[in-house]
């Protein structure tokens, strides 16, 4: 899963993430934090693993508290491709972070993680 955020007047409108490079067996959706429930994306996710990324979550409202509730619930891998700041998500099986949401950083966690198509 990926949590849009809105583009920085650094950053512009750009594709950005690891949606892009995800094989598509792997079950992947974009939305914005607020837009479902922990208990929706855990249903949603009917046994498979949860990898949810997001550029500079600690600042994107709703996404802290989703992460965390979530992983309260499932286990979930955490992918932060905005610069990184002191927050970790309580819970969660794995935290990645890529300094930063370009193509390249995007295919380089989707090989990580085993899920580049």
């Amino acid at each position: 899963m990926q949590l849009e955020s809105p583009s920085t007047i650094a950053e512009g409108r750009v594709p950005w993430g690891v949606y892009p490079h995800v094989a598509a067996t792997a079950g992947t959706m974009r939305l914005a934090a607020g837009a479902t429930s922990a208990a929706d994306l855990h249903a949603a996710a009917d046994g498979r693993p949860i990898v949810i990324a997001g550029r500079n979550l600690h600042r994107l409202a709703g996404a802290a508290q989703l992460v965390e509730a979530l992983a309260a619930m499932d286990r979930v891998v955490v992918v932060e491709m905005g610069w990184p700041s002191a927050w970790r998500p309580a819970g969660v099986a794995a935290f990645l972070t890529t300094y930063g949401a370009s193509r390249a950083n995007g295919r380089a966690a989707a090989e990580a993680l085993g899920l580049a198509a």
